[in-house]
């Protein structure tokens, strides 16, 4: 189901982007870690980081490559190309979502190995335990930004739109769960409507399986209902080649 010179074609095209914004969110974690007194460190980190720019850079980082590996290969005539070998349209579409799916993993990867020496080294007031179950629920989340990204980026054969949903619905959810934890407002009913809800570190203690296990499924049947469905698009849909 998977095509080598795609999956190269693919991770060349993306893993700048990648680095770029990979290194940016682990150096400004590692603000966070110094510059936190080390009893604080979780709260702050849990609220103010992963409450804002740590769930920023996925959503532009799955947004922009999300609508480059479908729409704008469309877009540009490049789908054509692979289009007119023998490879079928699910194996070409698998082949880009396994790298999509890679990339945000090896930023998991990259995020978790850090958080360890961070931990180690500022003797930071969180368990090596809860900062993995923390990078878990934040990789999971990515890949449902990512699969939003890629099901917009799979229905339409413009980058405009692509580019505006795959991005803008996580705004919107973005916007509306910040709205929800002012509680001058009175709107915390808000939360409901986004699935960034089902990523709250602060809550997540590693002895209490109810605090992530079930966030955690529900993140995975999100991003495999829209990986999925992007692909049965993208394969009944008809392209202008």
């Amino acid at each position: 189901m998977l095509n080598k010179y795609i999956i190269k074609n693919t991770f060349k095209g993306t893993w700048l982007m990648w680095a770029v914004l990979t290194l940016t969110s682990t150096a400004l974690m590692t603000i966070f870690f110094f510059l936190v007194e080390d009893d604080q460190v979780k709260v702050v980190l849990g609220k103010m980081y992963f409450g804002s720019i740590g769930i920023e850079i996925p959503i532009i980082f799955t947004a922009i490559v999300g609508n480059k590996i479908v729409a704008r290969e469309i877009e540009k005539g490049y789908m054509a190309y692979y289009l007119s070998t023998p490879l079928s349209r699910t194996k070409i579409l698998v082949s880009k979502a396994f790298v999509f799916l890679m990339l945000i993993i090896m930023s998991g990867v990259v995020y978790l190995c850090v958080g360890y020496g961070l931990i180690a080294m500022t003797g930071a007031n969180l368990s090596y335990g809860d900062w993995t179950l923390w990078m878990i629920n934040l990789t999971l989340l990515s890949t449902v930004f990512a699969g939003i990204a890629w099901i917009f980026s799979c229905l339409f054969n413009k980058t405009g739109w692509s580019i505006v949903c795959g991005a803008g619905i996580p705004a919107v959810f973005f916007i509306l769960t910040t709205l929800s934890m002012i509680e001058t407002l009175n709107v915390e009913f808000l939360k409901y409507f986004s699935v960034i809800t089902l990523f709250d570190p602060i809550s997540i203690v590693g002895t209490k399986v109810t605090t992530w296990l079930f966030q955690d499924l529900g993140l995975l049947m999100i991003t495999v209902g829209l990986f999925a469905g992007g692909i049965y698009i993208f394969k009944n849909k008809d392209l202008p080649l």
